[in-house]
């Protein structure tokens, strides 16, 4: 049987768009998940000092416990202190996730108005941005696939902060090409796709500054397509200002760094850190970045 049930258009650039309707099976279980009311929202947003940015992938907001827990996500963003959020995996409906709109949520349980998504691998799956200050007109560019099964994006938007307006980006590549060869080599497997992914990456971006470029890379420092980013004018603030190697994935046992907040050179990091939190299968990054 199905059921039909209505949630935000996802191509609305705000948390309270237009309608539409996505077509569910009740002969499916739901999995367990937790929505509730209860998240503190954050004060407002600060007026002067660094601006502190966080990358992170939410898994659709399922936890290494399998749980799906929206509240507890919300809480590692209020935790954290973050004023501009790039978010990755993010969900606005679908069986797996119960119809769960997590752009709406998020943005309800934070408080915050300001709000862009962009459905990369289907309409209600993709990247989004939340932020404490206003956010301009965004920027939408679907990633090259190169043969691989999922849809990429690049998601961008100027954000109005107190140092003046920063182009914020949010991004995701792909995390495997070919099973085999990715395990005997992840960075040979991966580096013909990233490569072109990050072609259209630095395309759109076209040098403009001061930017901030946000993601899951699925890359480790010290790879090619990392080496290219940094090549092209792009400053990663671990290297900058973390202390040790900061891994990311997998939240249950990390092991590698592939999330990142970079920054072009006319901003400073201050200060930057990996929150470490059950509630994806990813740890954010937070990092507070001043203009120089």
């Amino acid at each position: 049987m199905l059921r039909f049930v209505q949630v935000p258009d996802p191509e609305a650039h705000g948390v309270d768009g237009s309608m539409v309707t996505i077509a569910t099976s009740t002969g499916i279980p739901a999995p367990a998940f937790t929505v509730t009311s209860s998240t503190p929202r954050l004060p407002a947003p600060p007026e002067e000092g660094p601006v502190r940015y966080m990358a992170y992938n939410l898994h659709q907001a399922f936890a290494t416990s399998g749980e799906m827990d929206v509240d507890a996500i919300a809480q590692v963003i209020v935790d954290s202190g973050a004023s501009v959020v790039g978010l990755q995996e993010v969900a606005r409906g679908g069986l797996l996730n119960a119809n769960t709109d997590l752009v709406h949520l998020l943005g309800d349980r934070l408080g915050w108005e300001h709000v862009v998504f962009f459905g990369t691998t289907d309409p209600v799956w993709g990247n989004a941005i939340l932020s404490r200050y206003p956010l301009g007109e965004p920027e939408r560019r679907e990633l090259p696939t190169v043969g691989t099964p999922y849809r990429r994006g690049y998601l961008a938007a100027p954000v109005a902060t107190p140092d003046g307006e920063v182009l914020f980006i949010s991004t995701h590549l792909q995390h495997i090409n070919d099973p085999d060869a990715h395990d005997e080599d992840p960075e040979a497997d991966l580096y013909p796709v990233h490569t072109e992914q990050l072609g259209v990456i630095l395309e759109e971006w076209d040098g403009r500054q001061p930017a901030v470029l946000v993601g899951d890379l699925n890359a480790r420092p010290g790879w090619r397509q990392v080496e290219e980013l940094l090549s092209a004018g792009w400053v990663d603030a671990w290297a900058e200002a973390g202390s040790g190697d900061g891994p990311t994935s997998n939240a249950a046992d990390p092991r590698y760094r592939i999330d990142y907040v970079l920054h072009t050179p006319d901003l400073a990091t201050v200060e930057v850190e990996v929150v470490e939190s059950q509630a994806s299968d990813h740890f954010a990054v937070v990092a507070d970045l001043s203009a120089e």
